[in-house]
């Protein structure tokens, strides 16, 4: 019995022994026939992927190719519509400028029309003014025939009265204009004048002439008739006094301008001789309080604006004497005595 259990048992043992490399073999087996359908599975899908990548090429070719051609058709159809609307736009300025040269035409002639019109009238104005002119040269010749008749009865009663009138009238004419051209010699006079002492610049004066040429043709435009208006002897003598302030103005400028340089000149004389030893400090002092005197006066006399003929003149004493006291100083035996560095150094 145990001899039994043994020998089944070593016949077990054997059969697995035996059964084992069997079992080991079906398992590759078995593992390669899986690698083998993944392998045919992957192909597939590539296959499957392949093809599903042609057909999407190839629809995108068709696509592509369709909106080609719609592009292409409605560029035609684009293109034939510029070409019909410029069409379009031409005929439409076509028919605009025949219609505005029309209108042109029509406006010219209407306003040719308008002129014959206007000008018919004025003609026919004219005659009409023309006929009533002569219709009242006509009347006027009557009355004044009829009026030289009653003068000509009357011319002895009345012939002394107006003579006297009328040589009343033409004296105050007289008058008048001589007064008139008494002033205008007058100022020209002061112009001249002026611009001989200096009182008036080269601009000034061509100014106040240019002033006393348009008053002299105002003059003769006025009295060109041998008599004078209210209106006239007014506006004359407004124009003449205008004119005599303006001189009277310009020279008071020129009289300021002239007293300045002439003061400067004298400060600056001074001023070098002391600079050059020929003015002793006494000298200096009583020549720099001149000057302030005068600088004083100036200032006194010229506070309203205007210098009288007594101001200047009385100016133009002052600074004539100290003219010559500057140069009585600056050529007369005194010097200054000034201490020269090195003996102040000492």
């Amino acid at each position: 019995m145990a001899a039994m259990l043994v020998a089944s048992a070593l016949g077990l043992t054997g059969m697995a022994a035996l059964a084992a490399p069997d079992a080991e073999g079906s398992y590759d087996q078995q593992q390669a026939a899986t690698e083998s359908k993944d392998e045919r599975r992957k192909a597939r899908s590539e296959r499957d992927r392949s093809k599903d990548t042609e057909r999407r090429s190839a629809r995108q070719q068709r696509q592509a190719a369709d909106n080609g051609a719609n592009r292409e058709g409605k560029n035609r159809a684009d293109g034939s519509g510029q070409r019909r609307d410029a069409r379009d736009r031409g005929a439409a300025s076509d028919d605009n400028r025949r219609d505005e040269r029309r209108r042109m035409a029509e406006g010219w002639a209407d306003r040719a029309r308008a002129g014959d019109r206007r000008d018919g009238a004025i003609r026919d104005r004219r005659f009409t003014d023309n006929r009533r002119d002569s219709a009242n040269d006509r009347r006027d010749l009557r009355k004044t025939n009829d009026r030289s008749h009653d003068r000509a009865q009357r011319g002895e009663r009345r012939g002394r009265a107006i003579g006297s009138y009328a040589d009343q009238n033409r004296a105050k004419h007289g008058r008048f204009d001589d007064r008139v051209d008494r002033r205008m010699s007058n100022q020209r006079a002061r112009i001249r004048d002026g611009w001989k002492n200096g009182e008036l610049s080269r601009r000034e004066s061509r100014q106040l002439r240019k002033d006393q040429k348009k008053i002299s043709r105002m003059d003769r435009r006025f009295g060109s008739d041998g008599r004078y208006t209210r209106y006239e002897r007014r506006k004359l003598n407004n124009a003449l006094d205008h004119s005599s302030r303006r001189v009277q103005r310009a020279k008071q400028r020129g009289f300021d301008n002239r007293v300045d340089r002439r003061v400067s000149n004298q400060r600056a004389r001074i001023r070098d001789g002391w600079k050059s030893g020929e003015l002793s400090r006494g000298e200096f002092k009583r020549l720099r309080r001149d000057q302030k005197q005068i600088a004083r006066m100036d200032r006194h006399f010229g506070s309203d604006g205007r210098y009288t003929k007594r101001e200047r003149k009385k100016l133009s004493n002052a600074l004539d004497r100290s003219s010559r006291r500057v140069y009585r100083a600056k050529h007369n035996d005194r010097v200054a005595h000034r201490v020269s560095s090195n003996k102040r150094r000492r």
